[in-house]
């Protein structure tokens, strides 16, 4: 085997609803985001979203959930970097809520979730670091709220974690400190 297939195998396979064959998990996980930020897209430009596609029904859950909570979506995709950290990451969705406070959400898939979300620490260090990032650049007086989203790939549905303030700037200093000695010790 290619050195390439054994890694995909190091963070497992899915099966494709397109071909029913395995796929690296990775490319499954790229395939709902990028149907995610289709339809974020879509509804952003006031239009339908293209066909129906066999990635759908795991994406359309949060597209629902930010419906429903009178959620305004701002960017999906959109990248945002810091020099004196430097760090540079990619937001997966920035929104505001129904009062008009920004937030950032990272979807996640994952399997074997056995009826509940499967959250992590470094799913809040990156989303955390993503927020110190925006406010900064946007002249925030506020670091916005920061909720991950795992999805589940068994079952298609959604879990949705809530960082509170105090997770969010503990996740800031994280993610700062792990910056500096990466580019401590690289350098």
């Amino acid at each position: 085997m290619h050195w390439r297939g054994i890694a995909d195998l190091t963070y497992g396979t899915r099966e494709s609803p397109v071909t029913g064959k395995q796929i690296p998990s990775s490319e499954f996980g790229t395939s709902v985001h990028k149907r995610i930020e289709d339809f974020v897209l879509a509804d952003m430009d006031a239009r339908l979203p293209a066909d129906k596609t066999p990635w759908d029904d795991w994406a359309r859950p949060f597209i629902d959930w930010y419906i429903d909570n009178d959620v305004t979506p701002v960017a999906v995709e959109h990248m945002l970097g810091e020099g004196t950290v430097k760090i540079v990451g990619s937001v997966d969705f920035i929104g505001k809520d129904a009062s008009g406070e920004a937030f950032l959400a990272d979807y996640k898939c994952r399997a074997n979730c056995k009826g509940t979300g499967k959250f992590y620490p470094k799913d809040l260090y990156q989303l955390a670091i993503e927020s110190w990032m925006l406010s900064k650049r946007a002249k925030m007086d506020y670091i916005p709220g920061c909720i991950s989203i795992c999805i589940d790939c068994d079952t298609k549905k959604h879990y949705h974690k809530v960082w509170n303030p105090e997770q969010i700037l503990e996740g800031v200093e994280i993610a700062k400190l792990c910056s500096k000695l990466y580019w401590k010790t690289r350098m």
